[in-house]
């Protein structure tokens, strides 16, 4: 008589998931649990931490960990960039495609340390034309995007439409005010050029401005320069090992 040898099968370490569900507003969402844990040290402490009962939250849809201060609308978004398949067919195996469906990926990132994704919607999210400078800038101010903060500014001091109430109750007084100044100096300044305000750019007086408000700019100082030898009629370069060659 043949007795088969019982076959002890373990857990393999990348592709052998758990489901978790999340409760988000009136929508559930079984979705992978490894890859938020894998994502975000803030769903590792939570799925870490020690269960007294067998009721464990997230383990149904009976049961679901409920996000609080969340939309569905945003936690979907996140979900397409994380479980995005450019090669199936079907609307939400892609990633976001407007500037807002990006900004729900950049509130969500933030909110739970998603750092590598963040850095990828923000990327994404930066090459998107024809947004609104205005919106850019909360956005930029809310999650401290440092690299949006002058070309927002600029646009919205260049935009052919004046300050409304809108922007203030968008940006708050102080910002508004500021931007009125930059509006203001530089159509002093540039009165005689007789330019329309929109083919004007005031990064310059941006800078002067909102200095302390915007991160300092990067300076090249690897790039060798050439010096001129006027005693000796000689061209001569300097180089980053500190040595001068003669330049033939």
């Amino acid at each position: 008589m043949n007795i088969s040898a019982k076959v002890t099968r373990v857990p393999d370490d990348l592709f052998c998931f758990t489901n978790v569900t999340f409760a988000v507003e009136n929508m559930l969402f079984c979705v992978p649990r490894q890859v938020f844990e894998r994502s975000s040290e803030v769903f590792q402490d939570m799925f870490s931490m020690p269960s007294g009962n067998q009721n464990v939250e997230g383990k149904d849809a009976e049961h679901p960990i409920i996000l609080e201060d969340v939309t569905s609308s945003d936690f979907k978004q996140l979900l397409r960039v994380m479980f995005s398949r450019s090669d199936l067919d079907g609307p939400d195996t892609t990633q976001p495609l407007t500037f807002d469906e990006w900004t729900g990926v950049i509130r969500l990132t933030h909110k739970w340390e998603m750092r590598t994704l963040h850095q990828s919607a923000i990327n994404s999210a930066s090459k998107m034309s024809g947004v609104d400078p205005v919106q850019k800038l909360s956005i930029a101010m809310a999650y401290h995007i440092e690299e949006w903060l002058r070309p927002a500014l600029n646009g919205i001091a260049c935009r052919k439409e004046t300050l409304s109430p809108r922007d203030v109750e968008i940006l708050g007084v102080d910002m508004v005010l500021k931007l009125a100044r930059v509006r203001e100096d530089s159509l002093t300044r540039a009165c005689l050029g007789k330019r329309k305000t929109e083919d004007r750019d005031f990064e310059v007086t941006v800078d002067n401005v909102f200095g302390d408000f915007l991160p300092q700019k990067k300076r090249d100082t690897d790039r060798p320069r050439l010096l001129i030898s006027t005693s000796v009629g000689n061209r001569m370069t300097s180089f980053p090992d500190g040595r001068r060659r003669r330049l033939l």
